[in-house]
């Protein structure tokens, strides 16, 4: 089979024998509860596996269908969930390299959208305005052009909130209002 000629668990795959792609939906699935159970206790040991399970698959298919960046999308938008709710910058340092090696492979735009938020936070706790404020107004496009109405107003708030935080109180109120 095409998951054994990878060097994943083979024991995994003698439970589980599905084609591959349904094998990496499984994995996914019970990944967010990995993820999940791990929140408190975050390791790179962790992120690492995961990131290498994206390195060989892409080895096998350097052009992944859609479905498949459906799942990459859906694996990074956990990564940077968690990252976010433990405030581990660190963490963001390291897997946003990995983001922007594997950027082409999230084809969902309101994916991109939520990776903004959390990019836009992380940025503005290293002080990086600039960057935050661009990857803050990219995401609030995102929502705006998608019609995502749940989603717009956090979004104005989150810039709201930075314009405040550096001192430019009418860009504040705008976004507030």
């Amino acid at each position: 089979s095409i998951a054994k000629n990878l060097t994943w668990r083979y024991e995994i795959i003698q439970v589980y024998p599905l084609d591959f792609e349904e094998y990496l939906e499984w994995f996914n699935l019970n990944l967010y509860e990995q993820y999940k159970k791990l929140t408190p206790t975050l390791n790179n040991a962790f992120y690492t596996k995961i990131e290498k399970i994206f390195e060989e698959y892409l080895k096998f298919d350097s052009r992944p269908n859609q479905s498949m960046k459906r799942i990459f999308a859906k694996n990074f938008e956990m990564f940077f969930r968690f990252i976010r709710f433990s405030n581990n910058l660190p963490f963001f340092e390291r897997y946003y390299k990995s983001y922007v090696k594997y950027k082409d492979l999230i084809p969902d735009e309101l994916s991109k959208a939520n990776l903004f938020q959390y990019f836009g936070y992380f940025f503005w706790m290293k002080n990086e305005n600039e960057i935050s404020i661009k990857y803050f107004n990219d995401s609030l496009d995102i929502a705006n052009a998608s019609g995502d109405t749940k989603a717009i107003p956090r979004r104005y708030t989150n810039l709201g909130f930075l314009y405040e935080t550096i001192g430019d109180l009418d860009k504040a109120e705008y976004f507030y209002l």
